[in-house]
């Protein structure tokens, strides 16, 4: 039984690479230039005239609506249209400066989640991982008698089926949340082009609120990925003090914490999919 492959095993449950394979911290121009050119040619090319010529309606039942509440008093009509207009000139511009208004959500968002990026070694998560001095284990592996592998194999194979699935979860939530503000970004300038009807900007309103939910659901997994390799980890009996030692035997140590060596992904899993409704409720979505 290969060393390295039981080492690797260990590594996996302990979530190792949760963070660093899964492009948390990567942008969205980052993550994919290719998908990001795409979305915005669409938006301009595509988007943009019927944003247009929805902002025009808009601004014409918006001037006649301030028209007809107006009747009667000319002075207070002419100051109701022209801060009507005063209102659609910044509703042309907002819709002309999308992606600096979307730019700027994402900021607030990334800035989030590097701030807790850097609370951990993106290579290395797990606060019990890279405090184990694995090459000491290896060298208690490379002594064990074959028995021992064996056992040791058999009692992490359950354990790291299940971080694997955590890893390729993780993986999964973060390409669909990179697809969805993708989507929302070709969408950007119709988003925007509501806003100025009383009626109508409640749509504004939610499509704000979804693309900056998403924008926090990387902050949000960041923050899991945190509490697992820092709480989670040595609450179940992760914790550098509960590892084996070179000297002690492997196999005897993974029965003992089997079931914390269980556990320990599963809420990882539970968290993960958990954050889309952190996320919208730090947005007010419910």
């Amino acid at each position: 039984m290969d060393e390295d492959s039981l080492i690797g095993m260990l590594k996996t449950i302990m979530g190792s690479d949760f963070a660093s394979s899964s492009s948390l911290t990567d942008t969205i121009e980052g993550y994919n230039s290719a998908a990001y050119s795409a979305v915005v040619a669409a938006n301009s090319v595509v988007v943009k005239p019927l944003a247009s010529a929805i902002i025009a309606i808009i601004c014409t039942l918006e001037l006649a609506r301030t028209a007809t509440s107006a009747e009667g008093d000319r002075q207070l009509g002419v100051r109701i249209v022209a801060a009507t207009m005063f209102k659609m000139v910044l509703l042309i511009i907002a819709a002309q400066h999308v992606d600096l208004i979307l730019g700027a959500i994402r900021e607030i968002a990334q800035t989030l989640t590097s701030g807790f990026a850097a609370q951990f070694s993106l290579g290395d998560v797990s606060d019990a991982s890279k405090s184990v001095d694995w090459d000491a284990i290896r060298e208690n592996l490379k002594n064990a008698p074959m028995l021992d592998k064996v056992q040791l194999f058999a009692f992490l194979t359950i354990p790291w089926l299940v971080a694997s699935f955590a890893g390729i979860a993780l993986k999964i939530v973060v390409f669909l949340t990179f697809t969805e503000i993708y989507v929302l970004t070709a969408f950007a300038t119709l988003g925007i082009a509501f806003l100025g009807h009383p009626e109508t900007k409640q749509i504004t309103i939610t499509y704000l609120k979804r693309y900056a939910g998403l924008a926090l659901k990387f902050s949000v997994l960041a923050a899991v990925v945190f509490l697992y390799a820092t709480v989670i980890s040595s609450r179940v009996g992760l914790s550098p003090g509960s590892l084996p030692t070179p000297d002690s035997s492997l196999a005897a140590w993974a029965q003992e914490h089997l079931k914390d060596l269980v556990i320990g992904p599963i809420v990882f899993i539970i968290l993960i999919f958990s954050s889309t409704k952190i996320a919208r409720a730090l947005t007010g979505e419910g």
